[in-house]
């Protein structure tokens, strides 16, 4: 009967806990990025291209995120909301940014590459002034996708945490975008080492899915689930000695 007991709890707290997660996107091997269809923003391809720099650092290299003026960068777009993110039309959206942002290489194994700067440097706006969504990109990061996922092709996924401040779609503080590229010349290491100094390459995104991350009542709910499967578990523990 406890047994029975164990495995309804299980199932209850599991039910409960993917019930209550939102639909979120993210990279599948293979098949690059796959979309929340419910409560998403799609952001089209960038109009700027990104622009990588070799500085002589065998880890590190400069990177221009869009067109630069005035020691500022600006990529953008036409982005389109779709489910609670749904505006009347499709609008405008820019990524702004300092010029010659630092890119390093963390772990040259998988080819994963972050990108360095201070806290709510990189400015997000979605619609005129950022009327429908404003707010920071932080934690930035690139990483090469497998040659034999990407059949060779020089591949990669970005990433981004974006902190909300304000807009009328404002449905959440927490999101993520991703930025899949897929036709960059050659691999980001190809511009490190002394001899690639001033060697550059430019590379765009096809689209960009931003997306909301969980919200911490979800996450609450689902330790609040793994709590009570484990006090299901210790009783039976209990139980069973007892017999013995």
């Amino acid at each position: 009967m406890l047994t029975k007991r164990f495995v309804l709890a299980v199932f209850v707290v599991t039910g409960l806990a993917l019930g209550s997660l939102p639909a979120v996107a993210g990279p599948v091997m293979g098949m690059g990025i796959v979309h929340d269809y419910g409560n998403y923003v799609d952001l089209g391809t960038d109009i700027q291209k990104i622009v990588l720099t070799g500085t002589g650092s065998s880890t590190k290299l400069n990177i221009d995120l869009g067109s630069c003026s005035g020691g500022t960068c600006t990529l953008s777009g036409v982005a389109k909301g779709y489910g609670t993110f749904a505006p009347p039309a499709s609008a405008l959206y820019t990524i702004s940014s300092p010029a010659n942002l630092t890119l390093k290489e963390i772990n040259a194994t998988t080819g994963l590459w972050e990108v360095a700067s201070n806290a709510n440097t990189i400015k997000f706006n979605y619609g005129t002034g950022g009327s429908l969504l404003t707010g920071y990109l932080n934690d930035l990061e690139f990483s090469q996708i497998p040659s034999v996922v990407s059949n060779g092709h020089d591949e990669y996924l970005g990433t981004a945490n974006v902190t909300i401040t304000g807009g009328s779609l404002d449905k959440t503080s927490g999101m993520e975008v991703q930025f899949l590229v897929t036709n960059s010349p050659k691999y980001f290491q190809s511009l490190t080492g002394s001899g690639n100094t001033g060697s550059s390459i430019a590379i765009s995104y096809g689209e960009g899915p931003l997306y909301p991350t969980p919200e911490p009542a979800t996450l609450a709910l689902l330790g609040a689930g793994f709590l009570l499967v484990g006090g299901v578990v210790r009783t039976r523990f209990r139980h069973q000695l007892w017999r013995s």
